[in-house]
């Protein structure tokens, strides 16, 4: 049965009451006029009589008086639900903030638990072991909800899910939903970001002179990609889209032919060397260079790879692109 909504006219001077009722009865004063209100005591009579008449609920809705005037001006400081024990259960004071086991309600909602290693909130869906979803919505205005945090139930037993944080930068009213996943932690605790920055891209137009950036123009097929655009293939620098801690790996190696020479690569970051790898090369072999770093970037910054003096004719190997490689992602 729905609860029941017992009002109490101004001129009322008995108070109705039924047993063929529900819990969950919600008490209004609306401009009580009956003097003895104004003490209380009408009022703490009636809440009594209500716990015992349906079935000890521990529950009553009151509406504290003004002293002058014997009503209650501002109902936003009128509701409070209290325990048999006469705490706060939920209070809403003249902010419309909520308190739910406090009256300190500093902001819209506040709760307030005494039970340690349990839960203070529990959100639910109403249909279990299927692939629906239920979450928290997130937004600056009311026509449209932006971000998520969202269970989504796998269909398998004992409602099992994933989690999922999501966000909608579509320029129009559509919500955040699965679909808009940027985070999602599984059943089984594996962590996924689609749109995290990573980058895996290599060289296959031809060998690289000496003295210049290594641009690298395959971004796609089976071990490269690019994700999110951000390494650029025309001129051959990752440009970080935020700021953050990234690391980067350089791969490369000089033609088999020439003399001794001393052979170097570097990381430049914003045109100027960050890392620097020297070797000594004695004749006519390859000569291979691996370097990694981590660095901090602040967003716009760009990092390139770059080629100095390889000692041979034709410089640096760039005509198959397993011989070389340059990647990078964003830690955090």
């Amino acid at each position: 049965m729905n609860p029941t909504l017992l009002v109490i006219n101004a001129d009322s001077t008995s108070l109705p009451l039924s047993t063929d009722v529900n819990c969950g009865v919600s008490v209004i004063l609306i401009n009580p006029s009956i003097d003895s209100l104004k003490t209380g005591t009408v009022l703490t009579e009636l809440c009594s009589v209500l716990i015992n008449v349906w079935f000890d609920c521990g529950k009553c809705l009151i509406a504290p008086l003004d002293e002058d005037t014997n009503v209650c001006n501002d109902w936003g400081k009128c509701f409070t639900a209290l325990s048999e024990d006469d705490t706060n259960v939920i209070h809403v004071n003249n902010s419309a903030n909520i308190g739910i086991g406090t009256s300190n309600a500093n902001h819209k909602v506040n709760i307030h638990t005494d039970d340690d290693d349990d839960y203070a909130l529990r959100i639910e869906g109403s249909t279990n072991n299927s692939a629906v979803w239920t979450g928290i919505g997130l937004a600056g205005e009311e026509s449209n909800t932006k971000a998520a945090i969202i269970f989504k139930d796998i269909a398998q037993s004992y409602s099992r899910g994933h989690l999922i944080f999501a966000v909608n930068n579509d320029t129009d009213q559509t919500n955040a939903s699965p679909s808009d996943a940027k985070m999602t932690i599984t059943n089984e605790g594996y962590i996924t970001a689609p749109n995290q920055v990573a980058f895996s891209v290599a060289k296959n137009n031809g060998y690289q002179t000496d003295d210049a950036v290594f641009i690298c123009d395959t971004s796609s097929g089976s071990r490269n990609h690019n994700d999110g655009s951000h390494y650029n293939t025309s001129n051959g620098r990752f440009t970080a889209p935020v700021a953050g801690r990234y690391w980067f790996s350089f791969s490369v190696q000089t033609h088999d032919s020439g003399g001794v020479v001393q052979s170097w690569v570097a990381l430049r970051k914003n045109g100027s060397i960050v890392q620097y790898n020297l070797q000594h090369k004695t004749g006519g072999y390859h000569t291979r260079f691996d370097m990694s770093i981590s660095l901090k970037l602040a967003a716009n910054d760009y990092i390139e790879a770059y080629v100095g003096e390889s000692g041979t004719s034709s410089g640096w190997q760039g005509s198959a692109s397993e011989y070389n490689n340059f990647s990078g992602f964003l830690i955090g």
